[in-house]
């Protein structure tokens, strides 16, 4: 089930985050488990907090459905949108696909159930 398409726009910019349930995701404990499909930010605004906003919301909307993790993943060659989800507070990769064009790295993954909206939940390994 693919959820609503949340946008922020800003003075410092704008982003987009898509998110999904989805019944499974490699490395993640629970079923089903809520799922970052789509981030994105707008070149001239990046690290500015835009996608961490975003995914504190996606945080909020996981934990509203019940969901303990939120789970990404990132294209193998990507190494700055791997370098987002480690610094955003997502664990892993955990798995390695490496299948053509479509190679991803992943799922990375955090647990939605620390207090306290203002902060991120913490990694769950390491």
């Amino acid at each position: 089930m693919t959820a609503p398409l949340f946008g922020a726009r800003s003075a410092a910019g704008a982003g987009l985050i898509e998110l999904s349930e989805r019944s499974y995701a490699e490395g993640c404990d629970n079923s089903p488990v809520a799922y970052v499909e789509a981030i994105w930010v707008a070149p001239e605004t990046r690290r500015c907090g835009i996608a961490r906003r975003s995914v504190e919301t996606a945080v909020g909307w996981a934990k509203e459905r019940g969901h303990t993790e939120l789970a990404s993943d990132a294209p193998l060659k990507n190494r700055a949108s791997q370098a987002m989800h480690l610094s955003l507070g997502f664990d892993g990769p955990t798995a390695l696909s490496a299948i053509g064009a479509n190679s991803t790295a992943g799922p990375y993954r955090q647990s939605t159930s620390r207090a306290g909206p203002e902060q991120l939940p913490r990694p769950l390994r390491h």
